[in-house]
């Protein structure tokens, strides 16, 4: 891959990084849930980091990025759950649920990570980014 296609793939998965777990931390502190702030802020900040360290090229970054990538899915899989199992009033078919699991909300959290992590596994993209310099301490 040439530089503007790891510069495009860099912009959005950052993007959408900073975007789902900010809007986590924005709905947390709406909500005023210390425990939720205390475990999306972290989040956020690492994705924070990682973002502009990816953009740097740096192997720590690539590592604190798929580290982000495994609580984004992890997320997403709890919010899955609850909207596959959360319903008031009526009886989903099979089909509503689907579709519930399918909403962007939902899928921010659980398919763009795992894509995330396929692709920075792969060899091309792994030796983009190379090792800190020795004696650097990062």
């Amino acid at each position: 891959m040439d530089e503007k296609k790891y510069r495009a793939m860099i912009l959005v998965i950052g993007g959408l990084g900073l975007w789902g777990f900010g809007l986590l931390l924005w709905y947390a502190i709406g909500d005023r849930e210390i425990s939720a702030i205390l475990l999306t802020a972290p989040c956020f900040l690492a994705a924070a980091v990682s973002f502009f360290g990816l953009w740097h090229y740096k192997r720590w970054a690539l590592v604190l990025s798929r580290i982000v990538a495994l609580a984004g899915s992890g997320f997403g899989g709890y919010l899955a759950h609850f909207v596959w199992t959360f319903w008031l009033f009526q009886t989903p078919t099979l089909q509503d649920r689907i579709l519930a699991v399918l909403r962007p909300q939902v899928c921010l959290f659980l398919i763009v990570p795992i894509l995330w992590l396929a692709v920075s596994f792969m060899p091309a993209v792994k030796t983009k980014f190379v090792p800190p310099k020795k004696g650097t301490g990062l």
